[in-house]
């Protein structure tokens, strides 16, 4: 029972919007990713946007002209988080198999089934090119927010 409840405050914890309310106004949303972020402020009814790459900061008064813009930064910001999770659990479901199969080659040596050999040389190219095209979207996704952050700042 306090395992299920536990369960159920860290989902509740997780699905309670990360919202604060400041003196002067209210941040939106805010995110940070490798070396990027975002935070939405909303003052007066205008928004604020504060993005930055490493140590270089902007502040940017959200207008018609680069509503867009900002709009493409924070999606393909949030994009890059989603891939960068993708990346870590294809490793380490890559790194899992690969122990699996360590052990059973130490455990077993020559008693290894041929079907558990191959179905566990399926899954590792499967996994090994999972690896590989999240790591190749995660490149791209990096350019693109490189492009968007210099397109906003200059």
């Amino acid at each position: 029972m306090k395992s299920k409840l536990i369960i159920v405050l860290c989902l509740i914890g997780i699905m309670v919007p990360s919202s604060k309310i400041l003196a002067n106004g209210e941040i939106i949303t805010k995110k940070e990713v490798r070396n990027y972020y975002y935070i939405v402020d909303k003052e007066n009814n205008k928004y604020t946007w504060k993005i930055g790459y490493k140590s270089s900061n902007s502040i940017i008064k959200e207008n018609k002209e680069n509503e867009l813009n900002l709009e493409d930064f924070r999606n393909t910001v949030n994009k890059l988080s989603q891939q960068n999770l993708e990346l870590y659990v294809s490793i380490a479901y890559l790194v899992i198999l690969l122990l699996i199969l360590l052990i059973s080659f130490i455990k077993k040596k020559n008693d290894i089934p041929k079907w558990f050999l191959i179905i566990m040389f399926v899954l590792l190219i499967i996994s090994i090119n999972a690896v590989v095209q999240t790591s190749i979207s995660l490149s791209v996704t990096d350019k693109e927010v490189q492009f968007l952050y210099l397109r906003l700042t200059h």
